[in-house]
């Protein structure tokens, strides 16, 4: 085994959390189980863990690959993994080796006929994990183009705009973190779309998607985000205030009021 074990930590909500670097199916060992997740979800690769370099991210990358026991499938948490792999792909290919790029594109098709397998529909209970699930799909159609899943894709959209949220483009499940956590995937969404130059989801579900994020704005007025409902432990809650201001930047999303970069640093 050419990647050495060793102790890392991760900054999960303010505090550090040690682990071995050969340490993912240790899911028993923890008092709080979403600390478990959040380390296997990946998400850390982007938020509040600049300590670990780009290298040593992908040595992580690596070892997961080597020592993951797929035994239990939990969806929700392949899906959010797959999304944080073909972003960091997306955004670090200068960094990764041809042997390494390989390695995780091909655990990435892997994972994703998982993720396919056992989508989290559960009738009148489907709620945003449905909705991951198709952000992980759609992302690994563009970043493949393979478009052999978009119809699906496609389906899932349909279902879930109908299903999760109000017509007003509001979620449906009485959380305003939540709310913002769904417009992140859709910022991430509509981001691998732009890539293909806009057309590759339906303009229904691209102007639903933009209603949606046209809403959110009212959650992120005041220095800390209105909270009612529950709270995500996916990412750090600071980082979803940012999101009118990219939503603006990027998809000229207009508010009713200015959000400013400053305000994020």
């Amino acid at each position: 085994n050419k990647y050495k074990i060793k102790k890392f930590y991760l900054n999960i909500f303010k505090k550090k959390y040690y682990f071995f670097s050969n340490e993912w199916n240790d899911k028993n060992q923890y008092s709080d189980i979403e600390l478990y997740f959040y380390k296997i979800r990946f998400n850390w690769l982007f938020f509040d863990n600049n300590h670990i370099s780009i290298k040593q991210k992908i040595d992580l990358i690596n070892s997961f690959i080597l020592h993951y026991n797929y035994i239990e499938v939990d969806s929700y948490s392949v899906g959010e993994r797959v999304s944080n792999w073909i972003m960091f792909l997306q955004t670090n290919k200068k960094h990764l080796s041809l042997h390494n790029k390989n390695l995780f594109e091909q655990s990435i098709k892997k994972q994703i006929i998982l993720l396919i397998n056992n989508l989290e529909f559960h009738k009148e209970k489907t709620n945003n994990h449905l909705f991951s699930n198709a952000k992980a799909i759609f992302l690994y159609s563009i970043y493949f183009e393979s478009y052999e899943f978009l119809t699906l894709c496609r389906e899932l959209f349909n279902f879930l705009n109908q299903h999760i949220f109000y017509k007003s483009g509001f979620l449906n499940e009485g959380s305003s973190h939540y709310n913002l956590l769904i417009s992140k995937h859709i910022i991430e969404i509509l981001y691998f779309n732009k890539l293909r130059k806009n057309n590759i989801l339906s303009k229904k579900n691209l102007n639903f998607f933009k209603k949606i994020l046209s809403n959110i704005y009212i959650f992120c007025l005041t220095r800390e985000i209105v909270n009612f409902g529950d709270s995500t432990p996916d990412l750090p809650i600071k980082y979803l205030r940012s999101l009118p201001y990219i939503s603006k930047k990027i998809f000229g999303i207009n508010y009713p009021v200015l959000f400013k970069k400053s305000e994020f640093n």
